[in-house]
């Protein structure tokens, strides 16, 4: 797991400039982290049904693109007496940035998901798992989201984000996200 988590990491920034090669002198690109808390299903994952983690997105938008593409990563995990939850979603979506002229920044995004892994392993012994993985044709699942951020300089922003996400398997792991972020951009 610790492998494929590692690829996903790397592979993120690599596609940007696969993405943006094109017109990547004068591409626009955003690197938000973020600590995120998702809250799932709590019939399918009590007790840690709320979680924490941390996660990391990008997009690139070339500037005859009306639209972003984003990729993002997320990865989160809960305890509580006799459990341990953790969940790990990596997508690839579209992003729309409304109002970038203004230090207020808002955005809207939409996508799948190529992986999407949930286990809770249980300290008597036991556990569930359940994964989604994307690749070859399959999607992951899917999410839809936002988020605003302020222009603290002409390169640094803090912000919020919010996101719903889906998937399937025996204990599906989407759920709601929301998350600080800090973000840098490239122009």
């Amino acid at each position: 797991m610790k492998t494929k988590r590692r690829q996903a990491i790397l592979a993120l920034p690599l596609s940007f400039f696969a993405v943006g090669a094109t017109d990547a002198s004068d591409a626009l690109v955003n690197i938000h982290v973020f600590v995120d808390h998702k809250s799932l299903s709590n019939s399918d994952w009590a007790p840690v049904d709320s979680q924490t983690g941390y996660g990391l997105d990008g997009d690139i938008a070339p500037p005859s693109w009306p639209f972003s593409i984003v990729e993002t990563y997320i990865s989160t995990k809960g305890r509580a007496p006799g459990a341990t939850g953790r969940t790990t979603e990596l997508g690839v979506g579209v992003r729309k940035y409304i109002n970038t002229s203004n230090p207020f920044r808002f955005y809207l995004d939409l996508g799948v998901l190529q992986f999407a892994r949930g286990a809770i392993n249980f300290y008597g012994g036991g556990s569930l798992s359940s994964s989604s993985p994307g690749f070859g044709g399959r999607v992951g699942g899917r999410w839809i989201g936002g988020g605003a951020e302020y222009m603290l300089t002409h390169s640094v922003s803090v912000g919020f984000n919010a996101r719903l996400s889906s998937t399937g398997g025996e204990i599906p792991s989407g759920g709601s996200h929301f998350g600080v972020s800090l973000g840098y951009h490239i122009k």
